[in-house]
């Protein structure tokens, strides 16, 4: 009854979730998508993040879209930014969309990501590559 299709399927990304209560030193790459509740120190790299409220990162940020609602300590950066009212963020931001909430609280340079001048505006924006360790 609740069973995905198989189109479904396919574009459903893989899931990592850090609860809280976990610390992780180090850097972290995913093609899919990370939600972060517990803290990390390092680099996160993946095409989708969520950082809960509570969660915290200390280090680069870099997702092709991202929904902040905890902390972040360092340099964000992503295509599409949604900045939550419980979230701080202390570090400059570059991002190509930005959506800014209410009591959301920011301190660094907000910047944003200007396409090359020959780039053609009807071209659609290009994907984000990210490297993905072989954990085999």
């Amino acid at each position: 009854m609740f069973a995905m299709s198989r189109k479904a399927q396919k574009r459903a990304m893989p899931l990592s979730i850090i609860g809280p209560g976990c610390e992780i030193t180090g850097d972290l790459f995913s093609g899919g998508e990370i939600h972060l509740a517990g803290k990390v120190i390092g680099t996160i790299r993946c095409q989708k993040l969520v950082v809960l409220k509570g969660g915290r990162l200390t280090g680069l940020m870099v997702a092709e879209q991202a929904s902040l609602q905890g902390t972040i300590e360092g340099q964000v950066s992503g295509c599409s930014l949604d900045i939550g009212g419980t979230a701080e963020i202390k570090g400059d931001i570059f991002c190509d969309r930005l959506s800014l909430q209410r009591g959301a609280k920011c301190s660094g340079k907000i910047n944003r990501r200007e396409a090359a001048p020959d780039d053609n505006k009807d071209t659609p924006p290009a994907t984000l590559m990210l490297p993905v360790p072989n954990l085999a």
